[in-house]
């Protein structure tokens, strides 16, 4: 379960890092914001891939331990 969290609360660092990134380019360097843009792109789908390691062993976490304990 420490896991799960951790890899949640990484996630979120993950956005946080690049929502500033970009702001930052926005304010600073307009010029490269289509840099900016595929940035935000790449960090779309891996937030989507984590969402869905995440389900997918949350998932596997709560139904092993029922059927662990139905036995």
């Amino acid at each position: 379960m420490k896991a799960i969290f951790k890899s949640i609360a990484g996630m979120i660092f993950i956005t946080t890092l690049f929502m500033v990134f970009g702001a930052s380019i926005q304010f600073y360097v307009p010029e490269l914001e289509p840099i900016a843009t595929v940035v935000k792109g790449f960090v779309f789908i891996i937030l989507l891939m984590g969402i869905a390691i995440i389900s997918k062993s949350s998932i596997e976490l709560i139904y092993g331990s029922d059927l662990k304990e139905n036995i």
